[in-house]
């Protein structure tokens, strides 16, 4: 009877956490400064090339792949100057080159495995749709983002202003698959990307579920001695 008991907890307790799981949940934040303050993550600044104040320097941009991340879509650009009128500014802090998504355009970062936390520098930040960045757990939208969700000074679209956007899983909830950053206005400007990689949901609650089921083994052990 308390063995049966015992295997009742340990399936309310996996139901719970699966249940928990179907549940969007993100948190954000913004710091000052150019790069992400959290520890443990791989980033992703898009590299150097020669300056060019005239053009993208691809268009659309060669698929990027860094770690568990793949990025496609969008522009680079590297100019002498603060950005090109009318197209593209370079995100206050940023160096070498930066991602641009332009009006009409979707850049993508597909993860090959969920993450836990993703950041990074956003210039001039606009409301949505002209700035919109949305995060995935598969198929599903955890939530949307404009200038129109933070609060300034540390947000708003002028060109001098330096907005770092850290976004953040809850415990126990869906992790990021993919992003999608969308402009239908020029443009959506960023850099200085960051993730942490995360355990998938069902390798974590199978770890749990396997200490639970030693837990109750050594007690049944103990109780026969």
């Amino acid at each position: 009877m308390k063995l049966s008991i015992r295997k009742f907890a340990l399936g309310t307790a996996l139901a719970a956490i699966t249940l928990s799981a179907s549940a969007a949940s993100l948190t954000t934040w913004l710091t000052a400064g150019a790069i992400s303050l959290q520890s443990g993550v791989t980033t992703i600044d898009f590299g150097t090339s020669t300056p060019n104040d005239s053009a993208a320097i691809q268009s659309p941009i060669t698929p990027i792949t860094n770690g568990i991340a793949t990025y496609s879509g969008g522009n680079l650009y590297n100019t002498t100057t603060t950005g090109i009128s009318g197209v593209s500014a370079r995100p206050v802090g940023s160096t070498g080159n930066w991602w641009s998504i332009q009006a009409g355009q979707t850049g993508t970062v597909n993860f090959s495995s969920g993450i836990s936390y993703y950041g990074f520098l956003w210039g001039s930040p606009d409301v949505s749709p002209w700035n919109d960045v949305s995060f995935w757990s598969g198929n599903t939208l955890l939530d949307s983002y404009g200038r129109e969700d933070f609060q300034p000074p540390l947000m708003n679209n002028n060109w001098t202003t330096t907005s770092y956007l850290n976004v953040s899983t809850l415990l126990n909830g869906p992790l990021i698959t993919k992003i999608t950053f969308s402009a239908n206005q020029n443009a959506f400007e960023t850099d200085n990307h960051a993730y942490v990689s995360a355990v998938p949901l069902p390798a974590a609650a199978w770890l749990f579920g396997s200490a639970v089921f030693g837990f109750m083994m050594a007690a049944k052990r103990r109780k026969a001695a």
